[in-house]
């Protein structure tokens, strides 16, 4: 796991090292999701639907399924 130091602004903001919005495609106007996960923070770029049909369609392997909102997508994710 790799960590970066960033500070916390007076307005509880931080901003997401450019190695990280890189590696993670995050552009001005993505969505993010932070939550807690293990006594951790944990922030996470937000999958819509179009990104979830496009992860399983690179993975036929898991055959065909349907999946219609990012909790579901979230849920199959954290099954496998």
């Amino acid at each position: 796991m790799v960590f970066i130091k960033v500070s916390v602004n007076e307005k509880g903001q931080i901003v997401i090292p450019k190695a990280f919005r890189e590696a993670y495609d995050i552009r001005p106007g993505s969505e993010v999701m932070i939550g807690e996960k293990d006594k951790e923070l944990v922030i996470r770029k937000k999958w819509t639907k179009a990104h979830a049909v496009a992860a399983l369609d690179a993975f036929p392997k898991w055959g065909v399924m349907q999946i219609d909102s990012d909790k579901e997508y979230e849920e199959e994710m954290e099954s496998r």
